[in-house]
């Protein structure tokens, strides 16, 4: 949702042309109107294996699943268990994207999963930046997690740094072990996290400000949603 559609179409057409066999997807944010995700729909057919958010709220995500066949996932409309029961009774979406920062931990991920099970629709998991830890319980959770239908989202390999002992979990044909020792089967480096404590004393940043960074870009960038 940063670039214009078209670019984002061009985009994951040379993916596509590069990666022939991935399954790829975007994530507009609720970026885009109905018309626009139609129209990008249009163009991406047989392209997307789903498309996430890509208008915002429950109405306007049910009002284009009844006009396209394109799975939409959500990780922006269905946020509470209640809302997955509103999700299937207005077929807005196909797939529920979990996470067990924000879905009451592992257990009530796991619950997620068997809830989506029960109502017929699809399973994943969302991601944002983190390092081991927390990569080791999104690991956990997916393996535990019943009618896991797709495969799970992680930008664990953005980020170069890590605070568990052992270095970067290696990942092999975009699989990952699940760990066999105790507890979330991984050890805390002392010395990586003092590392990086140290490093967030001096940078400060208490928060992530999306709109400052556009702007170094786009000097005139405005948040706006939908934008196209």
């Amino acid at each position: 949702g940063v670039l214009d559609p078209d670019q984002e179409i061009e985009t994951m057409l040379k993916l596509r042309e590069a990666f022939p066999q991935h399954p790829l997807r975007i994530d507009p944010m609720g970026a885009w109107t109905v018309p626009t995700a139609l129209r990008v729909i249009d163009k991406l057919a047989g392209v997307l294996e789903y498309l996430e958010d890509p208008v915002r709220g429950m109405d306007a995500m049910a009002e284009l699943s009844a006009r396209t066949d394109m799975p939409l996932a959500t990780n922006l409309v269905v946020v509470e268990f209640e809302q997955v029961i509103e999700a299937v009774r207005k077929d807005a979406v196909q797939i529920v994207l979990s996470d067990p920062h924000y879905w009451r931990g592992a257990t009530g991920s796991i619950r997620l999963g068997e809830i989506c099970r029960a109502a017929g629709l699809g399973v994943s998991m969302h991601s944002n930046s983190h390092l081991g830890i927390s990569l080791a319980a999104m690991i956990h959770v997916a393996a535990a997690t019943p009618g896991l239908s797709y495969d799970c989202d992680t930008h664990y390999p953005w980020s170069s740094r890590e605070i568990v002992k052992g270095g970067r979990p290696v990942f092999v044909d975009g699989r990952l072990q699940v760990p066999k020792t105790p507890g979330l089967g991984v050890e805390l480096d002392r010395e990586a996290l003092a590392d990086l404590n140290s490093l967030y004393n001096r940078a400060m940043v208490a928060d992530r400000d999306d709109t400052d960074e556009m702007k170094k870009y786009v000097p005139d960038y405005v948040r706006k949603v939908p934008r196209w």
